[in-house]
């Protein structure tokens, strides 16, 4: 995952974008309104489990009693909660009516939350047109993204440092998470003051500070000025295999060593032609039908491992789900288009280290022949996209420290991969 710049850097920060409740009115209003129901509605899941595991079943209600209005009834219901209703009345509040009002003013309000989409030009401007978290080069069909969903933290729902890009695939699978529910299983402070539900009025401040860093600590953003963004994910190349039907049957990893003397000895190439169905690769004159999975690494401790893994099995990154039926890699291209940018970043090794070396055998300081090479390559790397895949390549497949840290370098220039982040 390629790590950007935080969002408080210049880079980051877009100055056009300009939405901004303070002096939004009718946004303010809504982000309030919402505000409030997001947070009820993720305290009752709470109290509805309390009240199942007391045994409670449905009770009657009578809807006479209920106003019309989403508002009114909200309001009706909060203010004669503990005194018109018993348990099972009120489960049956929070199962069948409150859900629905809910649903009522968030549709209300659907307009001026979206006002979020404003940001997709600049977005793309500042990152470049790339997903990311898959890192496939997107086009103008991209999604802006929020990193806390805007179901259940619409107060974050068009805050700049909120949103990111991301592709079909990716926006689909991630959903509506990290879930407020994931941010209360975390450590909250003033847990005393926070109110059974239903709510008659925010919580602290404090509180709603914890529940988001909580849900926030689920994945490693990729814009977190606390991701290292190296060492939390790595890949690992697949062999594999899929019966008539589709389905995947086999998948086992190549040999780390085998790959790394293959690919330093040159014994690794894409085998043409690619039709979006497979990818065939020689591995040292064998042919094998391969894949590049994302994999989360302990490099940096249990931790950073568990959010990588979190992040690779809720985005799909691998196509785990549904089996990986090939039919639908029509719609899901991150799998092959990553292998294929793979097999090409392990071509242009080669020629940027044999550039460099002639060169240095022609004493020339300013590295014209591989500066001209660079070019091409990162041509062709700004249009296969998965910026990690080519520094993972360069990284690890390059034994000499001078040439491989030359060949790194143009991985981080603006012109090439914008707001991509120089290591820490």
């Amino acid at each position: 995952m390629r790590p950007l710049v935080a969002p408080t850097d210049m880079l980051r920060a877009h100055p056009t974008y300009t939405v901004n409740p303070a002096t939004d009115v009718n946004l303010l209003n809504a982000i309030t309104a919402l505000r409030l129901n997001a947070q009820e509605e993720g305290l009752l899941y709470a109290e509805i489990e309390r009240l199942r595991g007391l045994g409670k079943k449905r009770g009657k209600i009578d809807e006479s009693e209920l106003p019309k209005g989403a508002d009114q009834a909200l309001t009706y219901i909060r203010t004669n909660w503990l005194t018109n209703w018993n348990d099972s009345q009120r489960l049956t509040l929070m199962l069948d009516y409150m859900p629905e009002l809910y649903k009522k003013i968030r549709t209300r309000y659907k307009s001026e939350i979206e006002k979020y989409k404003t940001a997709r030009g600049d977005l793309l401007n500042t990152l470049g047109y790339y997903c990311s978290y898959c890192e496939i080069p997107v086009g103008i069909g991209v999604h802006v993204e929020h990193k806390l969903p805007k179901v259940d933290f619409p107060a974050n729902a068009v805050e700049w440092d909120n949103l990111l890009l991301a592709c079909d695939n990716c926006n689909s699978n991630k959903g509506e998470q990290p879930a407020r529910s994931i941010g209360v299983m975390h450590p909250i402070p003033n847990t005393t003051v926070i109110p059974q539900p239903p709510l008659v009025g925010p919580l602290l401040a404090t509180t709603e500070t914890a529940i988001q860093a909580g849900s926030m600590s689920h994945y490693p953003w990729p814009d977190d000025p606390n991701y290292p963004g190296y060492g939390a994910f790595s890949y690992r190349m697949m062999r594999v295999a899929y019966d008539v039907g589709g389905n995947r049957t086999a998948a086992e990893p190549i040999d780390p060593g085998d790959l790394d003397v293959w690919v330093l000895n040159g014994k690794v190439s894409q085998v043409p032609p690619y039709f979006g169905k497979d990818i065939r690769g020689r591995f040292n004159g064998q042919v094998w039908e391969v894949e590049l999975h994302m994999v989360p690494s302990r490099a940096l401790g249990d931790d950073w491992y568990q959010k990588a893994d979190n992040m690779i099995r809720t985005f799909d990154l691998n196509r785990d789900k549904k089996k990986d039926l090939r039919q639908i890699w029509n719609s899901d291209l991150r799998v092959p288009l990553r292998t294929v940018a793979w097999f090409k970043a392990v071509a242009a090794r080669p020629r940027l280290v044999n550039a460099y070396l002639r060169d240095a055998r022609l004493h020339d300081l300013q590295l014209t022949g591989f500066n001209e090479m660079v070019t091409a390559v990162m041509d062709t790397a700004i249009s296969s996209g998965f910026w990690s895949v080519w520094r993972h390549v360069f990284a690890s497949y390059v034994s000499n420290d001078v040439i491989r840290q030359a060949m790194l370098a143009p991985l981080y220039r603006q012109e090439y991969f914008p707001a991509t982040r120089q290591p820490q």
